[in-house]
């Protein structure tokens, strides 16, 4: 067994020797087993940032902390009254080591070309010139591996971009480490003991925060793009490189993802945590107020956020029944609180059994805490009862002083309550009687202008009814010169169908306003010919052109000059036989482009013109 385990480890680690020098081979493994280049640089140490020791170190380190923070309680809980945060430590970020930064600097073997012979002739004398083929050098192989420039520079910026996205990230974590324990302070103190150099803190911490995100996200945006660029680049079939080039720089394109990967999941959990902390600085805010608007009710001259709390003497008794209601609420809900976590404890403790070690350890530990906190409140509770009688006592002796000095400031005050009252009778008068004057004249004005604004409708109503009838009278004009111009009328002879347009034409000026441009324009585009002489109706227009395309149909095989009389029968019979169809005018034609006018026969005219 130990013979053929010993055989097995040396035969692993043989291949992976041979396969940590062949790149080529390399490459091809990991495409067949991913992780096994990480695994190969794990084992044979290539990061020169991180070694075994290291890895092992911070793991036990780990561990430790672990377990002494779950059973050494007094080591790891800060003191009360102060707040722990364990800050990120700002690291520098040191990108893979470039794929294609080595090829840069080899430089392709300068290629001989074909060099010419010059020969003498024995006979003539004469040059012959004479090429002779070089052999060609055999083929070099850092050619196939050449690598842009600009892809150089692309690798190099993307391990820049991905340093500083990376430290952009660690900063806006530590500005919101900075921010939750400002917030902190604030929320455990009483809201009156904060000083003024917390909130400037906490001030400029919001402002840094801000700033920080602002920057981590444009450098991990930018880091992005590069690398997304450059992994693009990488598979375009016109990059000649090697397969082992091309993994190896995938690969670290993936490192360098994964890390800033890792440093926005950081910073993401850093912000979750804060706006934790900043709702339950809210919510305790949003208490205090609710607190304060509640006494405000009973007592509104009381403020809890002022540092030296006052009752006055008639308010002091319903201010101790209401605190004494309140805190008895309070203590109601913490035993019921308590009540419920206990039972929820052991229904917990009997459903996990005796394996479920963490989740008893977290139950009792959150149960400790608790009862740590309700002692403390009932300490504070007790304390605050003794002052509260201190308090009283002092306050029974300053009555006592008071009563004295109020009834002698009682009697001054009904004193001056007479003269006072005298003074508002007297300027209630004087008020009243301006009051029914300004009625008077406010009446009288309303008055005044409701019956100028019954003159004024009564004169617009009077122009709208005088325009609107001038409108129908026009429109009536109108519509007679329409039907002069569309119809023959009923019963008129053919030989007067001109009929002279001037009397239509006079009585649309004369119900038209004078000055009206529209109107005067559309009259004067009238011919004078037609206004004197008259027009053809529509109706008689129409009958004439069908007669005139009748007879042009019939003699559309006659040509211009005429013809002998066989074609003007077979002109009258082609237009038997030809059936009239509406062919659709060209689209050229329609958009006034120029036509061939020659090419058109006599029904393509004739349909144009219809």
């Amino acid at each position: 067994m130990l013979i053929t385990l010993g055989a097995v480890t040396i035969g692993t680690l043989g291949i992976l020797t041979y396969v940590k020098g062949n790149p080529k081979v390399r490459a091809t493994l990991e495409g067949w087993i991913p992780g096994t280049d990480e695994t190969i640089r794990v084992i044979f140490q290539e990061d020169k940032n991180s070694s075994y020791l290291d890895f092992v170190l911070t793991f036990f380190e780990t561990v430790k902390q672990t377990i002494l923070g779950m059973f050494i309680k007094e080591a790891s809980e800060p003191e009360p009254g102060q707040t722990r945060i364990q800050y990120t430590k700002i690291v520098e970020y040191i990108p893979p080591k470039p794929a294609f930064k080595p090829l840069a600097d080899q430089k392709e073997a300068p290629i001989n070309k074909n060099y010419a012979e010059i020969r003498v002739s024995k006979d003539k004398g004469e040059k012959v010139d004479v090429v002779a083929e070089k052999p060609a050098s055999p083929a070099k192989t850092v050619r196939d591996e050449s690598i842009p420039q600009n892809l150089i520079e692309l690798e190099t910026y993307c391990g820049e971009a991905a340093g500083k996205a990376i430290a952009a990230y660690q900063k806006a974590v530590y500005a919101l480490q900075e921010y939750n324990q400002d917030v902190a302070k604030v929320i455990e103190s009483a809201g009156t003991t904060v000083s003024g150099v917390i909130w400037q803190r906490l001030k400029e911490a919001t402002e840094k925060r801000k700033q920080t995100v602002q920057q981590a996200e444009e450098h991990a945006k930018d880091a992005l793009d590069s690398l997304k660029r450059m992994y693009n680049s990488i598979d375009e079939p016109v990059l000649e490189a090697a397969a082992h080039m091309k993994t190896a720089a995938k690969r670290n394109i993936r490192k360098i993802m994964d890390d800033v990967d890792e440093a926005k999941k950081k910073y993401t959990n850093e912000l979750q945590s804060g706006n934790v902390a900043e709702r339950y600085w809210k919510q305790v805010q949003t208490a205090r107020e609710n607190f304060n608007e509640e006494l405000h009710i009973l007592f509104p001259n009381i403020n809890i956020h002022d540092k030296k709390l006052s009752v006055s003497e008639e308010a002091f008794d319903l201010f101790v029944l209401h605190m004494y209601h309140k805190v008895n609420n309070l203590q109601k809900e913490l035993e019921k609180l308590r009540t419920i976590n206990e039972t929820k404890v052991k229904a917990a403790l009997r459903t996990a059994g005796e394996d479920a070690t963490q989740e008893k350890l977290d139950a009792l530990i959150c149960l400790e805490v608790n009862r740590e906190r309700l002692e403390l409140e009932d300490k504070h509770a007790k304390e605050l009862l003794s002052e509260q009688k201190k308090f009283n006592d002092e306050m029974r002796r300053q009555l006592k002083l008071q009563s004295e000095i109020h009834a002698d400031h009682l009697r001054e005050a009904i004193l001056a309550k007479e003269q006072e009252t005298q003074r508002t009778l007297q300027r209630a008068l004087y008020d009243q009687a301006d009051a029914d004057s300004i009625k008077y004249k406010t009446q009288l004005a309303e008055v005044v202008g409701r019956s100028r604004a019954v003159t004024a409708a009564l004169k617009a109503r009077m122009e709208e009814e005088k325009g609107a009838s001038n409108v129908q009278i026009l429109w009536a004009a109108c519509q007679t010169l329409a039907r002069t111009v569309k119809a023959i009328q009923s019963g008129a002879p053919k030989d007067k169908v001109i009929k002279p347009l001037e009397p239509e034409i006079k009585a649309i000026c004369k119900a038209a306003p004078k000055e009206d441009p529209l109107v005067r324009a559309a009259i004067q585009t009238i011919p004078e010919e037609a206004a004197k002489r008259g027009v053809f109706p529509e109706d008689t227009l129409r009958e004439r052109f069908l007669k005139v395309e009748s007879v042009a149909r019939r003699l559309a095989m006659v040509p211009e000059g005429g013809a002998a009389l066989p074609i003007y029968l077979l002109s009258y019979l082609q237009s038997f036989l030809i059936i009239k169809t509406a062919n659709s005018i060209p689209k050229r034609e329609l958009e006034d482009e120029p036509i061939d006018v020659d090419s058109l026969n006599t029904y393509d005219i004739l349909q144009r013109a219809r």
